[in-house]
């Protein structure tokens, strides 16, 4: 017995292929903004380099 339908699956794994893709430049972009805003408000290398452990 099968749970599957017999059409491919690889238009999904396509679809998620892409919005991962989305999403992780989303994150880098994101990651980026906050690492300029801390750069303009003074904060120190030690400050960046926690945001982007955190990212």
């Amino acid at each position: 017995m099968s749970f599957t339908t017999a059409r491919s699956r690889w238009s999904d794994v396509w679809l998620v292929t892409a919005a991962r893709g989305i999403s992780s430049c989303g994150d880098f972009l994101a990651a980026s903004a906050l690492t300029l805003t801390l750069q303009s408000a003074g904060a120190g290398g030690l400050a960046v380099s926690g945001l982007l452990l955190a990212a």
